[in-house]
């Protein structure tokens, strides 16, 4: 589990083949606890945050799985927003979910729109799909 988390957080993208991440990803997958990786599998959505790539959306759907991946989407969207990460929050806020862990969703918002890494096309999107 160790060796794949490892090698999931060194993964860097060469050109435009994620063939490697999505590898690791299905063995990752196939472990006992893999939601051991959620953390890990975060940065990655993180270190590629502008990016809509098929399989950064196959990790989205992995972590969407895992026991505490409301708080850790949060987590990850104060650290670095991502697309993929609006996107999911996106869902939740339309599925009518007010609040994520002890944190409201109007603050959430109001903190990835003041983020200092928040994109001005991830600023329009906030509000445009968050009707606030």
């Amino acid at each position: 589990m160790k060796d794949i988390l490892n090698k999931i957080d060194s993964f860097r993208l060469k050109g435009s083949d994620w063939s490697e991440l999505n590898e690791l990803l299905t063995d990752l997958e196939k472990t006992a606890h893999p939601e051991k990786g959620i953390v890990t599998l975060f940065k990655v959505l993180e270190r590629y945050h502008d990016r809509d790539d098929h399989v950064l959306w196959e990790v989205g759907h992995a972590v969407e799985d895992m026991k505490g991946f409301k708080q850790e989407l949060v987590n990850s969207l104060k650290r670095q927003p991502s697309d993929i990460g609006i996107m999911i929050l996106n869902a939740y806020y339309n599925d009518g979910v007010k609040e994520i862990g002890n944190e409201s969703m109007t603050d959430i918002l109001k903190h990835l729109e003041n983020h200092p890494k928040s994109s001005d096309s991830m600023i329009s999107y906030i509000k445009e799909a968050f009707e606030q």
